[in-house]
């Protein structure tokens, strides 16, 4: 496995709560097999009913409302985060940001991130943040492992890519 491969399962890791055993991460060629594994570890039930990126977007426009004052129609994906920091530092925007929804495991947007925007945010939230997009009182579900999943390898891949792609072969993750 390489360094971007490892990075991956590490992001699956954190964002699903579990360990990845080695013998099973070399196993996991494709987003596909990646998918099931990690459904099946999770006990992840067949549907949902509402796609889990439509789901995060609209936490997302609801905690950037309530932190900044903003109306739910600025929210747009392209809108940079910076647009609701409105007079606060960008470490004051995202303590209340965090206060409101609860998002602790997403990353401040850093110094260097500047033009980070809502549709970055909602990356974040898609890969490293899963867990609040789906509903605590329900199981997990196969849409939300596959989006969490996808999310986390287009940060590497910058092409549109298919679940039965290979990592390295097809994809050409190190």
């Amino acid at each position: 496995m390489g360094l971007d491969t490892v990075e991956i399962l590490m992001t699956w890791e954190q964002a699903f709560d579990l360990s990845i055993p080695n013998e099973d991460a070399e196993r996991m060629q494709t987003p596909q097999m990646a998918i099931d594994y990690l459904c099946s570890r999770l006990d992840a039930v067949e549907g949902s009913s509402m796609c889990p990126t439509l789901r995060g977007f609209h936490q997302l426009r609801n905690g950037l409302c309530s932190s900044s004052g903003v109306s739910r129609h600025e929210v747009k994906l392209e809108v940079p985060l910076r647009r609701f920091y409105r007079g606060r530092s960008r470490l004051e925007f995202w303590a209340a940001f965090v206060q409101e929804t609860g998002f602790t495991r997403l990353k401040p947007p850093g110094l260097l991130c500047w033009n980070k925007s809502v549709a970055d945010l909602l990356d974040d939230l898609m890969t490293t943040g899963i867990a609040h997009v789906r509903d605590p009182n329900q199981p997990w579900s196969r849409p939300i492992v596959r989006a969490a999943v996808r999310t986390s390898v287009r940060q590497y891949v910058t092409r549109r890519f298919h679940d039965h792609e290979h990592f390295i072969r097809d994809l050409k993750l190190d």
